[in-house]
């Protein structure tokens, strides 16, 4: 197995701190799966409603690496998935966010204590060039345990809509939310009405964005509306905080995100920018 990238855009690097530290905040660890044409970022949960990862981040790696170069562990099975701490690799990688930043190689090494993702970073100072060095610990996980972090299964949902652009404004409106109540409820119609509710015995607090988009259906969209239902509104009650987390990097700025809903049971999001693909499923909770 051999891996390698380089980024020689800046911009890049720092676009790509950014992801690992919005994932960071999502999950202890993270699993990196590494194909010919992208790179996907998933985290999984024990018993997930889903029936497989509970975030799935794709990245087209033509849209950060100007060099890039992977050998899977056979022509058949031309992949690699690596397992590592969300937390470390940001704490470690911190180096990536600096202006003097020049450029990035990342490779998968074999050292002393087992394999690693090493960040070889090019900074610029006063006078001179300076590399700054820093080993991720991975496990390379087996091919029987490829199947765990497969593709996700897309439940059929019962409203869609495009959620407001004003992401920060959101977050804002959630971290007053918390102060209430633990739990979130998120209600849509098929009009695109969304409604964002929290209640406890001294008091309710709601919040009503109305004439959303609502995303037109073709069939390369990776879920489909219910024909069984046909419910003209839908709700679900959510941990407050892990949808706080998913808005906490202010430097993802999705050009679209869209919010699906399976009454009662499953809040799905995805977000969409130039590097990534996204999608987060939040179960309903019992609080």
């Amino acid at each position: 197995m051999k891996f390698r990238g380089i980024m020689t855009e800046p911009s890049c690097v720092r676009k790509f701190y950014h992801i690992f530290s919005a994932i960071s905040k999502l999950s202890k660890s993270c699993v990196l799966r590494l194909t010919e044409d992208n790179m996907y970022l998933i985290m999984t949960e024990p018993g997930n409603i889903v029936g497989g990862p509970t975030f799935w981040a794709e990245i087209d790696q033509k849209n950060l690496f100007n060099d890039y170069k992977m050998e899977g562990v056979s022509q058949e099975n031309n992949e690699i998935y690596l397992e590592f701490s969300s937390a470390q690799v940001h704490k470690t990688v911190t180096t990536l966010r600096s202006p003097s930043v020049m450029d990035l190689k990342i490779k998968l090494a074999k050292k002393a204590d087992g394999p690693c993702l090493t960040f070889e970073v090019r900074l610029t100072g006063a006078a001179d060039v300076w590399t700054c060095t820093h080993d991720v610990p991975v496990q390379v996980l087996p091919r029987k345990e490829w199947v765990e972090y497969a593709s996700p299964d897309h439940p059929e949902v019962d409203i869609s809509i495009t959620m407001p652009a004003d992401i920060k404004m959101l977050k804002r409106i959630l971290e007053k939310y918390k102060m209430l109540d633990s739990t979130l409820t998120v209600s849509c119609t098929r009009d695109g009405d969304l409604t964002l509710k929290a209640e406890a015995d001294e008091a309710k607090m709601s919040t009503r964005f109305p004439d959303l988009r609502v995303p037109r259906w073709i069939d390369s969209l990776p879920w489909k509306l219910s024909q069984d239902r046909r419910l003209d509104s839908a709700s679900v009650r959510v941990d407050i905080k892990r949808l706080i987390h998913l808005f906490n990097s202010e430097h993802l700025v999705p050009e679209r995100t869209v919010l699906n809903i399976v009454d009662n049971q499953l809040l799905q999001i995805m977000m969409v920018t130039n590097e990534l693909t996204l999608i987060f499923y939040l179960p309903k909770t019992n609080k």
